[in-house]
């Protein structure tokens, strides 16, 4: 049994102490001693009395050994071991006053005891009057009545006329022992007239299995019962209880609490009646049934009420956000988890053992979790139902991958986890589902009768498919038996049964449907019927296929895997099966049927952060393959010449910054093997790589770290070694052709050296030496003839090892200038002028000499007339530089930045770049300056660019003919510029009436200036314009080669649903549409409708076709189309 709260414990009443001394002194004494002596003071006559004194009147009866008394006999005191007895009562203590003038007094100090039958008063002094008859005991007061006991510092006894006859106040450290209940607090106040109790500073009161805390409690009592208790400032009441342990069969004690703000407690008849915790009212109880734990409830609100009924716990009432949890004892409880609930209102029937939750209610076990205006649960039976109130459907959600379902009414079994909903609604996976009844399982299956499937999450979808009886697998399937597509609640089509996928976009194996058309160059067709299965996470396969009535078949095959951090790769292949079209007899369709096919793998494998390796194999059974109609849909399938096999291993050594990288390869051009050659030079059509090693060695400092000047000097060296094969033909005399092969290799050793310096802490000083040594494994010695003449393509043979060591030196310089310009343009307060001027010089040697800086050198050979040979030419490394390199660089670089004030803040942007450039080659023997190139670039905003890049000539020219002489100004040679601009109009969403925010006399106005339009974030319409140039000026025609293009895309949102798009390339210089298209998009809800238009150029209307495409917008549902596409744009 589960209850949310429960406290079941009171106290029926507080015993008052009754006691009060009446005693009955009069002026009328008679005393004797062993000793009397008399004198006479200024106070009056004086009586000593010494040795067993004894005073008495009528049945008071004063014993003592010295005793002092006054004239009159109306003051008197005494000393030593004083008793007093007064019938039943008897008064002990050290010193003893009485005095009388109207009313009688006495004071006892030292022990003071007095006792009678039922009563017994103990303090360090006791004071007694007559005036109010009052007892007051100061001084570790202790008073005893029967079985009870009052301790104090002090207590005050009144005489009363109320209903226990006296009053009282005790202070300081206040306990009351009453049978079993303990009273504590630092005063306790009791005023008999209007019965009522006052327990102040840290209060207590204390039974056998309850305790009541608080700065203050307050008890009201009716005729010695408690009628109302009071506990305001942080009130607590802990109750004990007791429970048998399940497995030992012991007994647990265990503490139930109740704490808020302020708790009220009402008693009617001496009969518990109500607890009322008020303000943050917070109770922790611990579930009992039949002796056994069955959990621990804690629960908060702003009130919480308990209601009782003969002492006995009725009903409990949560109210202010209502808030708890339940946690149960698993090994005596049904329920095995944690249950969070919340509502505005809770009430608990405990008769009943039900819970009732009202407004905002929620309740969450494991991952189910359940939101209502109203909700009850009966505990007995662990069901729970919810219902619709004021038209707000109650939701559940079972799991957290799960959408919330919703009902008119709504059943669950917390145990089984099986629920049901009336009239239902739920979201899984993007799409959802309606039902007459939905039943829900502890596996999360969802069965729905008369239910309905669709991706349109309106009341009234636009589509659906509805069945009589559906299953819902989460992240599975949906089977439906039968079922029907609705559009617009029309019927359209059924079938007996069906299973849709429901994976809400994820993977999933299923049937890939085709499309269906006409060409008129391939006759009737369909597209891409295939099958999708997925094998497990980490790989997949997809065949789909093809059909032409007057083409043949296609088929498509594709392996796909991918584990995450480890290996990737994938294995296809694409078979083609032409059939005899040029024959009209059925029955020879397949005579002369022509197949081929293709195979890629391509594997990816990473064997650990360090290194890895991958591959790419390809293969082709026919040199075509990809120009056939089947194949070569587009121009990018037919172009493609290579085909390529490859295998590239990596490993790296990351705390020395070295890596290797080993490759093979395998190219194959079978365009150019399927040509026959048409000279006697070889045509290669096949290149191998076998194999290319790379080593690379990473920048470091060359002296380590430091301030000094040469600290800042790297290095880096990388070698590379390549060996290949080549295959090839060549047309002899006779126009045979002969196959050819070649053999080349080569490897590479690249040094170099870099610093960088700062000269007059401005100037930045930058050194560059690169070398390169290669080595060849074999060279050719070309033939010479009688004259020493070269002899074409006569060489001999050598397989010795050929080394060649080159370099070139590199320095440049450079700084930067700055000045600022204060202007007042619009918005522009500031101009910027970054000036970075720089200078370069490049310097590489002669390779062709035979001898340099004192070095005899022999990489080229040179026959009598002086031409050339270079015996690395034609291998796996650089030709040997020839000739002598030496050029100064100078480039001017010119910045402007601006500084604009905008939306209270100033803002920095990039105005304009310009830079020139010209550089000098003193090696030249003519035109040794270069073009001056000067280029102009800007970004004003995102909407405005433009980019302008100018070549000069600095020589004249004579008769169309460039000549060695420098002209009196810069000639323009080229220019090439680009200009993009967007344009975009904004959507007004409302208009503003501004006639009352101005004073201006309007009378002549125009209603309409009144109304200022308030723009949206939405463009209603935007273009993109880039036009193009390039102009080069043609010497020898003396005219400009020009070439003018004008680009535009345009975006118009003509309604809130429809967009249209059209974009176009224009030739200015010949007045022609190079391309255009148009396209026409309206989203559906939950449909989706474009049209694509491409009209086609020329008078071949190449480029031509439109597609149609209607299409649920939904993943799992992309199957439900409607597609047409004609036109060779699209391969028909």
């Amino acid at each position: 049994m589960f209850k949310l709260i429960i406290f079941n414990s009171h106290f029926k009443k507080l015993l008052l102490l009754n006691i009060m001394i009446a005693f009955s002194f009069m002026s009328n004494w008679t005393y004797q001693a062993d000793l009397l002596n008399a004198k006479k003071t200024s106070n009056g006559d004086l009586k000593e009395l010494i040795g067993n004194v004894i005073i008495e009147k009528d049945s008071t009866i004063l014993m003592t050994q010295k005793a002092l008394i006054f004239s009159n006999n109306e003051k008197f005191q005494l000393f030593g071991d004083i008793k007093m007895i007064d019938k039943e009562n008897i008064l002990t203590c050290d010193t003893l006053f009485y005095f009388s003038n109207d009313v009688e007094n006495i004071i006892a100090f030292g022990n003071v005891n007095f006792e009678n039958d039922n009563n017994v008063i103990k303090s360090d002094s006791l004071y007694y009057s007559m005036d109010n008859d009052s007892i007051s005991a100061f001084g570790n007061a202790f008073l005893n009545h029967l079985e009870s006991t009052m301790t104090a510092a002090k207590i005050n006894l009144i005489e009363s006329k109320g209903f226990l006859g006296n009053s009282f106040h005790a202070q300081n450290n206040v306990v009351i022992n009453d049978n079993e209940v303990i009273i504590k607090g630092s005063e306790v106040f009791y005023i008999d007239s209007i019965q009522h109790m006052t327990i102040l500073e840290d209060a207590h009161i204390i039974d056998t299995n309850n305790e009541i805390l608080g700065e203050n409690i307050f008890i009201q009592f009716q005729d010695s019962m408690i009628q109302q208790i009071l506990i305001d400032e942080n009130p607590i009441i802990n109750r004990k209880i007791t429970n048998t342990s399940y497995e030992s069969n012991t007994y647990n004690n265990l503490i139930d609490i109740i704490s808020g703000e302020s708790i009220v407690i009402d008693y009617i008849d001496n009969k518990l009646d109500k607890v009322h915790v008020i303000g943050m009212a917070n109770s922790l109880y611990h579930v009992i049934d039949n002796n056994l734990l069955e959990g621990i409830n804690e629960v908060s609100g702003d009130s919480i009420v308990f209601l009782f009924n003969n002492d006995e716990l009725s009903k409990i009432k949560v109210s202010g956000g209502g808030k708890g949890f339940y946690t149960p004892e698993f090994q005596n409880s049904n329920i095995d988890s944690i249950i969070n609930y919340f509502a505005e209102k809770i009430d608990y029937d405990i008769a009943n053992n039900i819970n009732h939750f009202y407004q905002d209610g929620s309740i969450q076990y494991q991952d189910t979790k359940l939101n209502a205006d109203y909700m009850e649960i009966d505990w007995d039976t662990n069901k729970l139902n919810s219902y619709k109130v004021n038209d707000k459907q109650p939701i559940v959600q079972t799991d957290k991958k799960s959408s919330p379902m919703l009902g008119d009414t709504i059943y669950f079994d917390l145990i089984s986890k099986i629920g049901m909903i009336n009239k239902g609604k739920t979201e899984l996976n993007n799409a959802f589902y309606h039902g007459h009844e939905i039943v829900h399982d502890n596996q999360n299956n969802i069965y729905s009768s008369q239910g309905i499937y669709t991706s349109c999450d309106l009341d009234h979808p636009h589509y659906y498919f509805k069945s009589n009886k559906m299953k819902m697998i989460p992240d599975k399937y949906i089977i439906a038996q039968p079922i029907i597509l609705h559009i617009k609640g029309l019927p359209i089509i059924g079938f007996p049964f069906a299973i849709l996928p429901n994976k809400g976009g994820q993977r999933q194996s299923g049937w890939i449907m085709p499309t269906f058309g006409y060409s008129e160059r391939n006759g009737t067709y369909f597209h891409n019927l295939g099958y999708y299965h997925v094998l497990n996470d980490y790989s997949e396969i997809k065949v789909l296929s093809n059909f032409y009535d007057r083409k043949g078949f296609k088929f498509n095959f594709k392996f796909r895997y991918n584990k995450r951090y480890n290996y990737s790769g994938s294995f296809s292949s694409t078979l083609v099966q032409d059939l005899n079209s040029g024959s009209s007899d059925i029955k020879n369709i397949f005579s002369n049927a022509t197949q081929n096919n293709n195979l890629i793998w391509s594997h990816n494998h990473q064997i650990d952060p360090t290194q890895n390796y991958n591959f790419n194999f390809h293969y082709i059974s026919k040199n075509d393959f990809y120009q056939q109609s089947q194949v070569g849909y587009n121009s990018e399938t037919r172009l493609q010449q290579n085909i390529l096999s490859a295998f590239n291993y990596r490993k790296s050594w990351s705390n020395s910054d070295n890596s290797i990288n080993i490759n093979l390869s395998d190219s194959f051009n079978p365009l150019i093997k399927n040509n026959k050659p048409t000279s006697s030079v070889p045509v290669f059509y096949r290149n191998m790589i076998l194999p290319q090693i790379k080593f690379n060695h990473g920048s470091r400092l060359l002296f380590g770290d430091g301030s000094k000047w040469y600290n800042s000097i790297y290095y880096g060296y990388n070698s590379d070694y390549k060996a290949s094969r080549d295959f090839g033909h060549l047309l002899l005399e006779n126009n045979e052709v002969k196959d050819s092969t070649r053999h080349k290799n080569g490897i590479n050793h690249r040094f170099y050296l870099k610093g960088s310096q700062k000269l007059f802490q401005h100037i930045n000083f930058n050194t560059t030496i690169n070398m390169l040594e290669s080595w060849i494994l074999g060279y050719k010695e070309p033939q010479l003839d009688a004259n020493g003449i070269f002899i074409d393509n006569q060489f001999d043979s050598s397989d010795k090892l050929k080394r060649r060591l080159t370099g070139d030196l590199s320095l440049s310089m450079g700084t930067k200038l700055y000045g600022v310009l204060s202007t007042n343009i619009f918005n522009l307060t500031a101009i910027r002028h970054v000036v970075s001027p720089s200078v370069t010089y490049s310097y590489r040697p002669d390779f062709s000499q035979q001898n340099i800086f004192g070095l005899n050198i022999d990489y080229v050979t040179k026959d009598s007339s002086g031409d050339i040979y270079d015996y690395f030419s034609g291998n796996l490394v650089p030709s040997t530089p020839i000739g002598k390199r030496e050029s100064y660089g100078f480039k001017l670089n010119n910045d402007f930045y601006g500084k604009i004030f905008t939306n209270g803040e100033y803002k920095k942007i990039h105005l304009i770049n310009w830079s020139n450039s010209l550089s000098y080659n003193p090696t030249y023997e003519k035109f040794k300056l270069s073009y001056l190139n000067s280029s102009l670039r800007s970004t004003l905003s995102s909407n405005l660019n433009f980019n302008i890049n100018l070549n000069y000539d600095l020589y004249k020219t004579s008769n169309g003919i460039r000549i060695n002489e420098i002209a009196n100004s810069p000639r323009l040679s080229s220019l090439n510029s680009s200009i993009q601009f967007k344009l975009f109009g904004k959507q007004i969403d409302r208009f503003q009436d501004t006639s009352l925010d101005s004073t201006e006399d309007n009378t002549n106005a125009n209603i309409y200036d009144q109304y200022e339009p308030i723009l949206t974030s939405n463009n209603k319409w935007q273009a993109t314009f880039n036009l193009g140039s390039f102009f080069n000026f043609n010497n020898s025609l003396n005219q400009w080669d020009k070439d003018f293009w004008f680009d535009s895309n345009l975006d118009f949102n003509i309604t809130k649903h429809w967009s249209l798009s059209y974009s176009a390339r224009f030739n200015v210089v010949s007045s022609e549409i190079v391309r255009h298209n148009l396209m026409i998009y309206r989203p559906l809800h939950c449909w989706m409708f474009s049209f694509q238009w491409y009209p086609g150029i020329g008078p071949n209307n190449f480029g031509s076709g439109f597609q149609l495409l209607i299409k649920v917008k939904n993943p799992d549902l992309q199957d439900i189309r409607l597609k047409h596409t004609e036109g060779n744009m699209f391969g028909f």
